[in-house]
Parts: C-alpha cells; sequence; structure tokens
C-alpha cells in the first residue's frame, strides 16, 4: 500500500513528517518516501517548476504533464528509489497535498501495484482561521497595501479541496478525520495515523512540534509585512530570502512570551456565512457539526480587524523597544 498523509495545514503535520521520516523510525512495516521530503508537498513541486501559482497546480492535467515530468532531473532518482521500495508499504505526507489530487496520480504513476489510502484531519473553520492567519503571518508573503486581514481567504472551502479526492476511484480508502482531542485515537494526531497505518507504538517515536507563536510576536510581524519598505524589499529580493528573514525576525523575538490571537467578530462571520455551503458539505461527510462559537479563553487577545492588531501593538510598545534593541545587537 501507500499512504498519502494530505494535511490540512494547522493539524499536526510536521509532527507526523517529523516522526516518521526520523532516524529513529525503523519500522518494518512500512517505509517513509525517502526524498524530497520530509516534506512531499514543497519537495514534490520541484517536479512541476512549470507551473508557478498553486491556482496553475490545481488545474493541473497529470497526463498531459508527463512527458515533462520525465525529463525533470529529480525523476531519474524518484524511479529508482520506487524500483527499490516496490515490495514495501509507503508512506508519503504533505499538508498542500490537500490542494489537489496531482499526488495521487504521481503516486500511482511511480508504484502501479500499490493500493492508495489517503489521510487527512480537518479542524472546524473558526479554529482553522486563527491557525490560518498565524501561518500567513510568519509565511513569505507580503499582505495587501491596504493592510487588511482577508477573512474570506482564512476559511477553507472544504468542498472544493476534498470532493476531488472523494470521487478518485484510484484511492482504495479515503480517511477523512476532524482534527480534534477526542476525535482522535489516544488524543493525538501521530498515534491516530499510526493506527490507520496498523503501527503499534513501540514501532515509533512520538516528536511533537509545536510551532505556533505568540500573540504580539504576530501583532508586530503583521506590521511589519504592512510596511512599505517590506513591500518593496519583496520585489528586489528572492522569495528563499524574504522566508529567510521572517524566520529571523522570529528567532529574534521568539523569548517574549505573550497569550494567542483569536479572530472573532462581525467580518468572520462574514466569512462564515460565505463559506456555510462549503461548511456544510464538509459536515456531513464526518456526519459531525463543527462548533459555531469561538473558544473563550481570558488570557487571549481577541482580533475583530486589522485595526485590533495595530492597537494591540500600540499598547505594547515595551516589546517593540526591546524588538529593536536585539535587531541592534544581532543583525
Amino acid at each position: 500500500k501507500c499512504y498519502i498523509h494530505i494535511g490540512m495545514h494547522k493539524t499536526g503535520s510536521t509532527s507526523i513528517q517529523e516522526t516518521f521520516s526520523g532516524e529513529k523510525f525503523k519500522s518494518g512495516k512500512i517505509k517513509y518516501f525517502p526524498i524530497l521530503g520530509p516534506n512531499h508537498g514543497v519537495g514534490f513541486k520541484k517536479l512541476f517548476p512549470h507551473i508557478l501559482s498553486s491556482s496553475e497546480l490545481k488545474k493541473l492535467e497529470f497526463e498531459s504533464c508527463l512527458p515533462l515530468l520525465k525529463e525533470n532531473i529529480h525523476m531519474d532518482l524518484i524511479y529508482k528509489i520506487a524500483k527499490e521500495l516496490e515490495n514495501e508499504n509507503i508512506f508519503f505526507s504533505g499538508e498542500d497535498f490537500s490542494n489537489t489530487t496531482y499526488v495521487v496520480d504521481l503516486v500511482n504513476h511511480i508504484f502501479p501495484n500499490h493500493k492508495i489510502e489517503v489521510i487527512c484531519y480537518v479542524r472546524n473553520p473558526i479554529d482553522f482561521a486563527s491557525s490560518g492567519f498565524q501561518q500567513r503571518v510568519k509565511g513569505p508573503g507580503v499582505h495587501s497595501g491596504k493592510q487588511e486581514i482577508n477573512f474570506n481567504n482564512l476559511i477553507p472551502d472544504y468542498r472544493k479541496k476534498f470532493e476531488p479526492y472523494v470521487k478518485n476511484k484510484k484511492i482504495s480508502k479515503l480517511h477523512i478525520k476532524e482534527y480534534k482531542r477526542t476525535n482522535l485515537i489516544g488524543g493525538d494526531v501521530i498515534d491516530d495515523i499510526a493506527k490507520i497505518m496498523k503501527l503499534e507504538p513501540n514501532e515509533y517515536n512520538k516528536v511533537i512540534s509545536n510551532e505556533s507563536v505568540d500573540g504580539i510576536v504576530i501583532a508586530y510581524t503583521f506590521l511589519l509585512k504592512s510596511s512599505k519598505i517590506y513591500n518593496g524589499a519583496t520585489k528586489v529580493l528572492n522569495n528563499k530570502l524574504v522566508s529567510k528573514t521572517n524566520k529571523k525576525f522570529l528567532k529574534i523575538f521568539e523569548s517574549n512570551k505573550s497569550p494567542k490571537i483569536i479572530l472573532c467578530g462581525e467580518k468572520l462571520n462574514e466569512a462564515l456565512k460565505e463559506k456555510k455551503d462549503s461548511i456544510k458539505w464538509i459536515e456531513d461527510y464526518l456526519c459531525t457539526k463543527f462548533q459555531d462559537t469561538v473558544n473563550q479563553d481570558k488570557d487571549a487577545f481577541y482580533i475583530n480587524d486589522e485595526y485590533d492588531i495595530f492597537e494591540l501593538a500600540k499598547k505594547n510598545l515595551s516589546s517593540h523597544k526591546d524588538l529593536k534593541r536585539k535587531i541592534k545587537l544581532k543583525t
């Protein structure tokens, strides 16, 4: 069998990848595909350099790309490794795979005699919006010149993402589960996915990766990325350098500990209404009902819109002064 874990984002994917791709994972039952990983979703994009955007990737017709794919410098190695592993159970993982089903065609192409099982975890849209906002602020992209939080883009279109997987005849079994402690085996996503792949607890060593960043850091990173100077710099510098700069910025600020940011309010509610049909579709598929209210946390920073981000930053000027001091020392 080939097991393909497709995310979604913010459902423990990094912990899954670090647990099952690491040197300590020595199971005789399953092999983590050893190249273009540990996050295969990022690595496999190297196979399609002619496709420049995620929207193009979603429209990918695998068969028409096959001649170009076979010319890619990475494919010779992929075919070689696939041949060596043809009698093994294989595990692939990439949260970006939830955006398009091309990975099913690719895996079926290199392992034509394997059955394919796809595994996915989904978060409720309210929690996903806050986590997704944090992820976008941390990433290499630039905010709009209007310095707005785009709430609509933070609510997933579940049906658009997953219906193609539901209809895909090359998939022998599809596991879509809500990412909720009470819904996971042992309350843990690593134990849950291991059980799906028929692994025993003594066959793997859990690696827990927590990439969450506290609220003040997110606020100041949002302001940095909304600025004209950042916007101008990203037009000159390549994405890799911009991403590296973001990571340094976050690392300099990592010692600051403050509550997390939770998105809420009118704009979030409007975005939820906009995607209500898609949300209803995934609820029906999972036979569940997502929470319809924001979690209450007395320590959290509740953000209704971008103006609340600016206010949060203004109220924490001591953190800003500390950040400026650290930047002077370390850059």
